[in-house]
């Protein structure tokens, strides 16, 4: 079907050696687009989990913040944290802060945090009951984009 000339063998490997370069470079050129395909569309979700929980401080004003997150992969972006009050059946976003991070499977320890620290920014403690959330805007390193969260911790009142 396909038969090429007699040659030297030195002109078989060099035609081999052009036929794999020609096929080479289209493979190179599609890999990182296809992983981006696969983080994107086909890679489990959600790429973070992250569990916040409210821990009051005996004496202080302000409750800390018992914050870990749990990555599935190497991720980068921003994290968005408020806190929400809650009027009558709704919660209402109260105080924000916002900041970049990364986050990798590696680091699945929880920490605490004080009050101001975990928003990045210092709020005023708002009336009881209220709960705090946290959400991510997230990339990989080949580019795919996701947003993931809110992740919120339970309500926290006076009880």
């Amino acid at each position: 079907m396909f038969r090429a000339c007699k040659g030297t063998p030195n002109e078989n490997a060099f035609r081999t050696l052009m036929a794999g370069c020609v096929l080479t470079i289209p493979i190179l050129l599609s890999i990182d687009p296809a992983l981006r395909f696969y983080e994107q569309h086909i890679a489990p979700k959600p790429w973070v989990v992250a569990t916040v929980e409210i821990v009051p401080v005996a004496g202080a004003a302000r409750p800390a913040v018992l914050y870990g997150v749990d990555a599935k992969s190497l991720v980068s972006g921003r994290w968005k944290a408020w806190v929400e009050p809650k009027y009558g059946d709704v919660f209402v976003r109260g105080c924000r802060g916002s900041g970049p991070g990364n986050y990798s499977p590696t680091q699945t320890e929880k920490r605490l945090w004080k009050w101001g620290d975990w928003l990045g920014r210092d709020c005023a403690l708002p009336p009881r009951p209220f709960r705090l959330c946290v959400s991510y805007s997230l990339e990989t390193p080949r580019g795919a984009r996701e947003d993931f969260g809110p992740y919120c911790s339970e309500e926290w009142s006076d009880k």
